[in-house]
């Protein structure tokens, strides 16, 4: 966006008074810093060539709306003073920050340029929800194992993995068989998780699901679940089964 002339129309006094926007740039960028995410954090906006603070006055829930949105993040529930994430450096760059709520970046809401009115200690912070993606899931097994079979008395293993991870993430698998449910959970240390199972018996069919959980700002964010993933235990021995193979190969 070029400078920004704004036209003040005075009714009461019948003339107009223009006022540039020094600050006005043409790539102008919002982050939010020092939460554990992106989604997280003290605003800040880039103006040419640096990154300044947003002054609390007159920001609510529809201004913090914007900066989710901006970020590709999810809701906004908490906006609040900014202290909490560390002290800025820098200038106070905007305040009277004035969102519909519907805009696609805060550059385009009304504001008022700061002129040494706000201190930092007013800087505002938002909280939005995060993005939560649906996991995958698959397992692993034998190569020997039919597919969708795992060998009786055989290893398996059933990964779960998400797009985006967060720091305190944690998978949980559900395992949903005829006499109940078990749910298994592991910490999401990466993206990715394996859930490790030896000695494969019948009770081991059914199907299993994964979810992705973590808490943020005291709120607890949970994905949907991933497709089920039907596993069967074919009740021979790897032993057994390698004859198997032998006898049909002898008949062809």
């Amino acid at each position: 966006m070029s400078k920004i002339l704004r036209v003040l129309t005075l009714l009461s006094l019948g003339y107009v008074i223009a006022v540039w926007d020094a600050h006005a740039y043409d790539d102008v960028h919002t982050r939010l810093v020092g939460g554990d995410h992106k989604c997280s954090g003290r605003v800040e906006v880039y103006l040419g060539n640096h990154w300044g603070t947003v002054c609390n006055h007159g920001w609510d829930l529809r201004d913090a709306a914007v900066v989710c949105r901006e970020l590709s993040c999810g809701f906004a529930y908490s906006t609040s003073h900014a202290f909490r994430f560390g002290r800025a450096s820098g200038e106070v760059v905007w305040r009277n920050v004035r969102c519909s709520g519907d805009e696609f970046s805060l550059d385009l809401c009304e504001r008022t340029l700061n002129d040494g009115i706000c201190l930092h200690n007013e800087d505002v912070s938002v909280e939005c929800t995060v993005e939560i993606h649906t996991p995958q899931i698959w397992y692993n097994t034998s190569a020997e194992a039919p597919s969708g079979w795992v060998l009786k008395g055989q290893n398996f293993n059933v990964t779960c993995s998400t797009q985006q991870g967060y720091p305190g993430g944690s998978f949980q698998l559900r395992f949903i068989r005829p006499n109940g449910t078990v749910r298994h959970t592991l910490p999401a240390l990466s993206n990715s998780v394996t859930f490790t199972f030896s000695n494969a018996q019948s009770s081991n069919e059914g199907y299993y699901c994964c979810l992705y959980k973590v808490q943020v700002g005291g709120r607890m964010f949970i994905s949907r679940e991933s497709q089920p993933l039907p596993i069967s235990v074919k009740g021979i021995t790897k032993f057994e089964y390698f004859n198997f193979k032998d006898l049909n190969s002898a008949d062809k």
